[in-house]
């Protein structure tokens, strides 16, 4: 009976997980399937399903419309069911704002945004929560630029972007009594970091790429101007408009928001840069992607498998002729960034906003390392020439990259490299060669390939590259640098140095070699 039991919960989690993975013309059926199993399981495996439930909006961000649709089926089904939900979820909304767990808040606040389109809960209910986050700069503290201030801002603009169709209803004052006080703050945020360049990336890039949240603003208006409407991914709780008419709508307790949290724990989203050319017309669209590429890098970060898995997924959810996706093209060579956005090249620009991001990356760079390696294993060929090609972009762009950056991007080229046996076109480098020895990408590739040579060795390193790259290595392996050596010791010093090292050799106790030197140091008068 208990294996009956947990072989049910498996397949719930199961079904769970799977639903939505794809835009398909099965899509509505297969939600309306997986609500009826799930309402009629939920009494005995209630635990089961809200913890999957609570794990997918959290750990799938891309497929928040799915699980919203999903809570909103429920809710409409049976009114105790959809409250425990969303009563769940609030409770996580609130952990994650005492933990300052920034990006979960971002995932949950965009969850409850779609609930409103469900008619799970009611549009005052998410303004209120919304008003939560723009009090600290609404009224007479609107002038005050602080890193928690941004945050809040940031995460209130994020959950209007995606509210913002169904708060219309409600008329143009609701929504435009926020864009003002999110305008507002915007504007004095710019005028206090004009001149901030300590996190610039790139300083031939304009200067207002680095101001995330006037960036972020500029979305919100161009998908106000089409009426809230966001095609990026498709929409599925639109399909059930007639079920959830008569659905009855819940009230939630109000936030509260943490007041003794360090500023450097405060989360914006880092600068997206760009790293091959893309159509000007789909700006919303890119961002949106990325924005799901960006939360998912986040999310999955304590899992770099699962998190490259995940990611060459999200784009299963766009709609028709949103990106080109290289790995599922018959042809990958016509695929043009320039004419198309292209799914794999926003995640490899992801990932390099992330390595770079200044003042210092989210995680270590290892992780970002890591989980590109785990994406070339993935799609070997179509990645490799994707990184190749992003980071042969960032490298003509060296001489006006932040230093703290190339360093990081020279770290993990190098690794990057190592796990593949240290192939690369390095017939592109040769043009570093004429140039002077104190060039930023001359200086560049040398510390690359010394970082190669010290994951491998030097010769091996030389039988990779041109013969004429070969002057960019040491003439000589580097070596140790021994602060303290045998031949530098005077006589006395060597003698103790000699009967210590010989003791603890011969596997002397502590004792034999503190007696040692003592007896030794008992002789010194000087």
């Amino acid at each position: 009976m208990v294996d009956e039991s947990a072989d049910l919960e498996s397949r719930l989690s199961s079904l769970i997980i799977k639903v939505g993975d794809k835009n398909a013309p099965t899509l509505q059926n297969n939600l309306e399937a997986l609500s009826v199993v799930l309402e009629k399981d939920f009494t005995n495996h209630e635990t089961t399903v809200l913890r999957t439930l609570r794990q997918c909006v959290l750990e799938l961000p891309w497929k928040v419309t799915v699980y919203s649709t999903v809570a909103g089926l429920l809710n409409a089904k049976n009114s105790e069911t959809g409250a425990k939900v969303i009563t769940l979820m609030h409770g996580v909304l609130c952990k994650s704002l005492i933990k300052g767990d920034w990006c979960s808040v971002k995932v949950i606040m965009r969850f409850f945004a779609l609930q409103v389109a469900t008619k799970t809960i009611s549009a005052s209910t998410l303004l209120s929560m919304v008003d939560t986050f723009l009090k600290p700069v609404a009224g007479q503290t609107a002038g005050v630029v602080t890193a928690q201030n941004s945050c809040f801002v940031y995460i209130a603009m994020t959950t209007l972007l995606w509210a913002g169709q169904a708060l219309k209803e409600l008329g143009s004052g609701e929504l435009e009594a926020r864009l003002s006080v999110i305008e507002q703050y915007v504007d004095v945020h710019g005028k206090v970091n004009a001149d901030n360049t300590l996190t610039t990336v790139l300083h031939d890039a304009p200067t207002k790429g680095a101001d995330v949240l006037a960036y972020m603003l500029s979305i919100m208006r161009a998908v106000a101007d089409d009426g809230w409407a966001i095609d990026a991914v498709c929409a599925p709780y639109t399909m059930f408009t007639s079920e959830f008419a008569q659905a009855t709508q819940h009230e939630l307790p109000a936030l509260e928001l943490p007041v003794d949290l360090p500023a450097s724990s405060y989360y914006t989203l880092p600068e997206f840069l760009q790293l091959v050319p893309h159509p000007s017309e789909y700006t919303v669209r890119r961002f949106i992607m990325m924005d799901f590429i960006a939360d998912t890098v986040i999310q999955l970060e304590g899992n770099r498998k699962d998190c490259a898995k995940y990611l060459m997924q999200i784009h299963g959810l766009c709609n028709e002729d949103v990106c080109s996706v290289m790995t599922t093209a018959q042809h990958p060579e016509d695929v043009d960034p320039e004419t198309s956005l292209v799914f794999e090249y926003m995640v490899a620009e992801v990932l390099f906003s992330f390595l770079t991001q200044l003042p210092e990356s989210q995680f270590r760079e290892m992780y970002y390392t890591s989980l590109a390696i785990e994406l070339r294993k993935a799609e070997p060929q179509i990645l490799a020439n994707v990184l190749e090609t992003a980071v042969d972009n960032i490298v003509a762009r060296i001489p006006s990259m932040d230093v703290e950056c190339s360093n990081r991007l020279s770290n993990w080229l190098a690794v990057y490299i190592s796990n593949f046996g240290y192939q690369w076109d390095w017939a592109k480098w040769e043009s570093a060669v004429s140039e002077q020895d104190d060039t930023p990408r001359r200086r560049f590739m040398q510390e690359t390939l010394l970082k190669l040579v010290r994951l491998s060795y030097l010769d091996r390193i030389k039988l990779q590259l041109p013969e004429s790259c070969v002057e960019l290595v040491p003439v000589k392996a580097p070596t140790h640098n021994f602060k303290y050596t045998v031949q530098s010791m005077d006589e006395r010093t060597r003698e103790v140095s000699v009967a210590t090292g010989r003791c603890l050799k011969n596997k002397g106790t502590a004792e034999q070699a503190l007696e040692i030197l003592q007896t030794h140091y008992a002789k010194w008068t000087d």
